[in-house]
């Protein structure tokens, strides 16, 4: 990401965030800062496009526009909370 802190919309991230609002609502960098956030909860690509209400395509897209790695399920898996 480009080194911002602020987020452009914090009001609708928060409820993209929560999975009350879908993540469509919120500008692309916000979307990538939901994404880093998401992935380190130890989402997996289908488990964040059903709290987005993204597809998987966009999901992934996003993700690796991001440069972060795909989280795999898994009983190894332990998800940050």
């Amino acid at each position: 990401m480009n080194g911002r802190h602020q987020l452009d919309n914090p009001i609708w991230f928060e409820a993209a965030l929560a999975g009350t609002q879908p993540a469509e609502v919120l500008t692309p960098y916000d979307r990538r800062v939901l994404m880093a956030a998401l992935v380190r909860r130890g989402m997996t690509d289908t488990e964040i496009a059903t709290h987005t209400r993204w597809t998987t395509y966009t999901t992934a897209r996003i993700r690796e526009n991001c440069g972060l790695e795909p989280n795999r399920a898994g009983p190894e898996r332990t998800p940050e909370t």
